[in-house]
């Protein structure tokens, strides 16, 4: 009897280490982790599941490898004819400047707008290219959020004031195990969509804050706001949603807020489109990540 106890008891052991081995190897492909090998030690079934999951996690990081080398290869094959185009928009600049056609000026004018679109898509496809290129620049380190945050709105005064735009914060102490450039990226991406959709004389919300287990940081305009219908859309690539009416803003590339789930994702968070506050409007974004980066 007390033989049998004992097998029953390391047979539970080794059963429940295969298995913690196997829920951490899932949760790292659900995360996006792909740079740890998955092994699974154990009964043999267990262990195939491991090496089925080891072989998923390979193919998986040759996609995703495919993708940013993809990417990077497009925007290079926008940057090279765009420069011959910018270098003849300059020069049909100054032949415009001394020639009294306002013709030939609104067709530079347009020329010379398109000419910066490309390039702002070309560098953001290679900023979106390279979140996950650089592994020795994406080792995770202690952030202080709240110091990070105080640093980038520091940095956005100029941009605040041009639209005399107030900022109210709610900002709580919060340090997490993060990637601190990829973080700095989110809070600038999110600060700016908050900026570049506010209305002169706006007002932005800003909510940081520790709750338990996980950082949520929240930002909220006064914009236009984001349709129930765009809110499954808006962080995919290159995704537009409807322009608001009266709404003169500037397209970008479409881009951003899918950099910003991205980075979100490596930090095995998640980002969402929430409703607004009672009696408000416009686009409220909540980003949360795990305390202490894990899943």
């Amino acid at each position: 009897m007390a033989v049998s106890f004992i097998f029953i008891a390391l047979l539970l052991t080794v059963l429940s280490r295969s298995m913690r081995q196997l829920d951490t190897g899932i949760r790292r492909l659900g995360s996006g982790d792909l740079d740890e090998p998955i092994e699974v030690t154990g009964p043999s079934d267990l262990g195939y599941l491991g090496t089925r999951l080891e072989w998923l996690r390979t193919h998986l990081l040759e996609l995703e490898v495919s993708k940013q080398q993809f990417m990077h290869n497009v925007a290079r094959e926008i940057n090279l004819p765009l420069e011959s185009i910018r270098i003849g928009a300059e020069l049909l600049v100054d032949e415009a400047d001394e020639e009294p056609d306002s013709t030939k000026q609104d067709i530079v004018r347009v020329l010379c707008n398109h000419v910066d679109k490309l390039k702002a898509v070309s560098e953001e496809l290679v900023r979106y290219s390279q979140i996950n290129s650089k592994p020795e620049m994406n080792r995770k380190q202690t952030v202080n959020m709240k110091v990070l945050l105080e640093s980038v709105i520091e940095e956005f005064q100029t941009r605040l004031q041009a639209k005399s735009i107030s900022l109210k914060k709610l900002v709580r102490p919060v340090e997490i195990s993060g990637i601190h450039e990829q973080l700095r990226s989110i809070i600038e991406q999110l600060l700016s969509n908050a900026v570049k959709y506010s209305p002169v004389n706006g007002e932005i919300r800003i909510m940081l804050r520790d709750s338990g287990t996980q950082m949520e940081l929240e930002v909220e305009d006064e914009g236009p706001g984001i349709a129930l219908d765009e809110r499954a859309h808006v962080f995919e690539p290159f995704f537009r949603g409807k322009t608001a009416p009266g709404d003169d803003t500037v397209e970008g590339p479409g881009l951003g807020l899918a950099i910003v789930k991205e980075q979100v994702t490596n930090h095995q968070g998640k980002v969402d489109i929430i409703d607004s506050r009672q009696d408000q409007q416009g686009a409220r974004i909540r980003v949360q990540i795990p305390l202490t980066g894990e899943a």
